[in-house]
């Protein structure tokens, strides 16, 4: 009989859940269809998503289509009831021949902008995956483009997956499914034409927006997906609540960075402690100093230590700090007040103002601020925090050890 009052622990419920192999083998074979935008992992990345479009909509681009794509997408928004533009319809939109057409991505900070100086036209796309409008982005970019443009007639395209209303009216609100569409319709209209890596990579672009983005109620995945979580909810929801995020993959990420790099071959830094949104590094040899030993901080009490840090407001800085010393002796406070007055003569960059109680910052140098851009892909703020940790060893690091090792190693 069962005890209804029984209440699977966690560890129970992930073993029940990794032993129905026959749910988990069906929901496999359905998923486990080989394609090129899942395996190198961009299916939600915006800026694939964007740099994908823009070599579809280039004619100069040896990929078959010549201006195909980019007529009958914006022949889509020109269709449009929300689209009115005096200086523009669809009837010459349609006679005109846009061989001149240069494309961009990321220019003006816009995800895609194609320009055509013989028709005097701008032609905008900003592009949405998984982030929202910023604050007034839309507005800005149309101020943007007409300081850039004066005297152009502008088109705005705001792509979303499910063609989300724009918060400004001036843009024309596009669907991820009216794109699958429309590459649907050019490649076989240009089967004579399109190059056989341009054909692989179009179907593949198709099949990964229909199976992982923009399934509907109907799909069989999606029933057979409910079917498990209904069966193995407890199970499925300890991975969800255990998977790292984003902040923290690129922290465990950059720590072994810095380890691999920094941390070898006698460089005399190693890994004191971290968390998800920082990580400590120390330089041995200044433990050689008792005095160094007395700023209670990470696992060694360390007064002095490399502390790599992303905040959650966008920002990521790597800097040198000096711990607080509130309980130390009187020799141990006028040690750490010659450090800083080191730091402050020798201009360290990022040297605070004065010295503080609490943690003071002797240098430091900034990584990434996605402060001012609404969303910055992962991988492109990992590469920001190497290039900065980089520079930070190779600029500022050498200047670090100049300035101080006479004040820490030549006191005792």
């Amino acid at each position: 009989m069962t005890n209804k009052n029984f209440k699977m622990s966690e560890e129970e419920a992930l073993q029940n859940f990794v032993l129905d192999t026959d749910l988990l083998t069906e929901l496999s074979e359905k998923v486990s269809e080989f394609n090129i935008f899942e395996a190198l992992g961009v299916v939600r990345s915006e800026i694939r998503h964007s740099s994908f479009l823009c070599s579809l909509m280039d004619p100069h681009i040896k990929h078959g289509l010549g201006l195909s794509f980019f007529e009958a997408f914006f022949k889509a928004v020109l269709k449009s009831p929300q689209f009115d533009n005096p200086k523009l319809n669809l009837f010459d939109f349609c006679l005109n021949s846009y061989d001149d057409i240069a494309i961009y991505k990321e220019r003006l900070r816009i995800d895609i902008m194609a320009v055509s100086e013989k028709h005097r036209t701008v032609f905008v796309i900003e592009n949405k995956i998984d982030s929202g409008e910023g604050k007034n982005q839309l507005i800005r970019y149309i101020k943007d483009i007409k300081n850039e443009y004066p005297g152009y007639c502008h088109v705005y395209c705001y792509l979303t997956i499910d063609g989300d209303e724009p918060s400004d009216p001036r843009w024309i609100a596009m669907s991820y499914r009216q794109v699958v569409d429309i590459l649907e319709s050019i490649k076989d209209k240009n089967q004579s034409s399109i190059n056989p890596p341009a054909k692989f990579m179009i179907e593949h672009y198709i099949e990964i927006f229909r199976r992982s983005i923009l399934e509907n109620s109907d799909n069989a995945i999606q029933k057979l997906a409910v079917r498990i979580y209904n069966k193995h909810k407890k199970a499925i929801d300890t991975i969800v609540e255990n998977i790292p995020d984003d902040l923290s993959i690129r922290s465990e990420n950059i720590k072994t960075y810095i380890e691999d790099k920094y941390c070898t071959n006698g460089t005399g830094i190693e890994f004191d402690s971290g968390s998800r949104c920082y990580i400590r590094f120390a330089y041995k040899p200044w433990d050689e100093e008792p005095k160094t030993r007395h700023g209670g901080w990470g696992k060694n009490n360390r007064m002095i230590m490399i502390e790599l840090r992303q905040e959650n407001n966008g920002k990521s800085e790597i800097v040198l700090f000096l711990a607080p010393v509130a309980n130390a002796s009187e020799e141990v406070k006028n040690f750490r007040e010659r450090i800083f007055s080191a730091a402050k003569v020798g201009k360290l960059n990022g040297c605070a103002a004065r010295i503080m109680n609490n943690h003071t910052r002797l240098a430091g140098l900034l990584l990434y601020n996605t402060s001012d851009r609404d969303s910055e892909e992962s991988e492109i703020l990992y590469e920001k925090m190497e290039e900065g940790v980089d520079k930070f060893f190779r600029e500022e690091w050498p200047k670090i050890l100049d300035i101080l090792n006479p004040v820490i190693l030549g006191s005792n």
